[in-house]
């Protein structure tokens, strides 16, 4: 499929002009230009842009509350729990964020779990939200069932994403951001779609011909194992649905919702240690592993967490967002 490039600022105001038909607010279609941009331009495209479509479906549907009547409720001092409404998921997670940054501002932690929420896009939106703003990011999410257990053929858990960031010297930031299969969903509906062949250690197959089928856990029984956590920390923490009980993404009803569950963890660094040193000491492990001696059969260079999608986003950024040309129809037709 062919891609064109569009710049930030027309995609900005493309989404505007499409979620303003839905009576959002301004500041909730910002979370959404927020949300998706920050994804594409971070080269994380199979949770950027492109989900627009789905996410206007959710919301013509009713699956999505585009007016949520947001419920947070403080439990004890630095911890919450907030009630999303079944809004568009990424308003959930920003509005989830910017609480647990607020507490954590005066607890040294804050910790807010989401219930009746809906898909999220990317993990690392969160967590970086928190970083840029000087506090170690954590957020998880629970998702449908899509990943066997070890040894397993049957879909028990979601990909249920993991992200960590935290601020270093010089204005980098370490971001890990995981899935907990060998590869997203999304990924494997697009190599369907270009008719690639899916590789046999990403999925088990099918037994229906051009349906994919039951995604494999990251690492074998470890990534199902974090995958367990995962839906632990959200889903068991929130008294929501566990994965097997929530319908997909892509799929109808688009009229029902779907409860999905999020955490969402600020941690101020301050509190702990002096920033400075904390910074410092960030930089210098970022540095050494970079630095460290690479495989003699290898050419490529070593990362840490964030360094390929920090290339890209200063790419992206300088020469716009590379769109699938549906998604750009969407946007610009």
């Amino acid at each position: 499929m062919s891609n064109r490039s569009a710049q930030v600022r027309d995609i900005e105001a493309a989404i505007f002009r499409k979620l303003s038909k839905f009576n959002l607010s301004q500041q909730h279609i910002e979370y959404m230009q927020y949300g998706m941009v920050e994804a594409s331009l971070r080269g994380v495209d199979t949770h950027g842009v492109r989900l627009l479509k789905c996410y206007l479906k959710e919301l013509a549907g009713g699956r999505s509350n585009a007016l949520p009547n947001f419920a947070l409720k403080k439990v004890k001092a630095a911890t919450a729990v907030l009630d999303a409404d079944n809004a568009l998921g990424i308003v959930a997670g920003v509005t989830a964020m910017n609480s647990a940054i607020e507490i954590a501002s005066e607890q040294g932690i804050g910790l807010v779990t989401v219930k009746n929420s809906n898909h999220f896009g990317a993990a690392s939106v969160y967590s970086l939200q928190a970083a840029r703003k000087g506090f170690i990011g954590i957020s998880l999410s629970n998702a449908d069932a899509l990943i066997s257990p070890f040894n397993g053929t049957e879909a028990m858990f979601g990909t249920n994403p993991i992200s960590i960031a935290a601020p270093a010297d010089n204005g980098e930031f370490f971001c890990l951001d995981m899935a907990c299969s060998q590869v997203s969903y999304s990924k494997v509906l697009s190599h369907l779609r270009e008719s690639k062949e899916v590789p046999e250690s990403w999925m088990h197959q099918s037994t229906e011909e051009g349906k994919p089928g039951v995604l494999k856990p990251l690492g074998g029984y470890k990534g199902a194992g974090l995958a367990m956590a995962v839906e632990l920390l959200t889903a068991a923490l929130t008294g929501s649905p566990l994965d097997q009980g929530l319908s997909h993404l892509y799929v109808p009803p688009y009229n029902e919702p779907r409860k999905v569950s999020h955490l969402m963890i600020a941690i101020d660094i301050s509190s702990l240690i002096d920033e400075r040193i904390f910074k410092g000491a960030l930089h210098l492990l970022l540095e050494s592993v970079r630095n460290s001696q690479q495989a003699k059969d290898s050419n490529l260079k070593i990362l840490v967490p964030g360094d390929k999608e920090q290339t890209e986003f200063i790419h992206r950024t300088e020469n716009g967002i590379p769109l699938e040309q549906d998604t750009y129809d969407l946007l610009f037709n």
